[in-house]
């Protein structure tokens, strides 16, 4: 801000004072009215809000309303506030809060204000609040001038619609490809671990002693309830042939069955508890070799 708009801004009350008193010129008999205008600060950009504070002596028996601005394109008005008046020596001090923005840039002056007043007598005459000088800088940073080079050369050409769903393609075949590998790398872990079952119930069914039938058919059901929680993710053990889910093999459902009949039988016979047996070693050599 220039030294001339400071001393400006410096004589606003001064002005302010000047406008009232032309203002009484046409009202004779009134005096003792004076005004005063304080902005909240002394550097203003366009489009921030400024706060304008607007305080007018009266004598005793006067009464101000809410002063009505003048319509500016150079400001845009967002209301004036009243605050409670207050009694002075010399009568009654009315004041308000006036907030406003800039819409333009440069040397610009204040909106008019007209302060509605009525005498004691009834009668009404505005006290006029002149426009006052403001300097509004602009928001832009203004830039020193400098030298510009422009290239010149061609444009690269943009990437053909066949190379990019090429690429897209491929990146798809990827993830397709990687996907299938980690469900074939999870199958064949799970096959793995079903072989290396099998080969252990196997083992376990040739290290049981040769007893006797029931004590033979008891040994092997435990074994293979073993083998069946584990490679179909039973619940529990010990689940009778009928109970056994259909998931299950059937032919590991029927050698169940015929051992619980040699375990709970009168008689199993030696030789049908051993071609029980047989078939599920048989079984399980299977499976340890698939």
């Amino acid at each position: 801000m220039t030294g001339a708009w400071r001393a400006a801004l410096a004589l606003v009350p001064v002005f302010a004072l000047l406008a009232c008193a032309r203002e009484t010129d046409r009202a004779p008999g009134i005096e003792g009215i004076a005004a005063r205008v304080v902005l909240d600060r002394s550097e203003v950009y366009a489009g921030d809000p400024l706060g304008v504070t607007i305080e007018v002596d009266v004598p005793a028996g006067h009464v101000l309303q809410s002063p009505q601005p003048v319509a500016s394109d150079a400001f845009a008005s967002e209301g004036i506030e009243a605050e409670s008046p207050q009694t002075t020596a010399r009568g009654t001090r009315y004041a308000w809060r006036w907030t406003l923005r800039p819409r333009l840039t440069g040397a610009l002056g204040l909106p008019e204000l007209r302060v509605p007043m009525t005498s004691p007598a009834g009668d009404e005459a505005p006290v006029r609040i002149a426009s006052l000088p403001l300097r509004v800088r602009s928001v832009r940073v203004e830039l020193s001038s400098r030298s510009v080079l422009f290239d010149i050369r061609d444009a690269e050409a943009p990437p053909s619609m066949l190379l990019l769903f090429g690429g897209l393609g491929l990146a798809a075949s990827l993830v397709v490809a990687a996907i299938f590998m980690a469900r074939s790398r999870r199958r064949y872990a799970r096959q793995a671990d079903a072989r290396a079952l099998a080969r252990r119930t196997f083992d376990e069914l040739a290290q049981l002693p040769k007893d006797a039938p029931r004590d033979a058919a008891e040994a092997s059901l435990r074994a293979l309830w073993a083998y069946l929680r584990r490679r179909w993710s039973l619940e529990r053990s010990g689940l009778t042939s009928v109970e056994l889910p259909e998931r299950v093999d059937p032919d590991l459902r029927n050698i169940v069955s015929e051992l619980e009949r040699a375990r709970f039988g009168r008689a199993p016979s030696p030789d049908g508890v051993d071609a029980t047996l047989a078939r599920l070693r048989e079984y399980l050599s299977h499976a340890a070799s698939a």
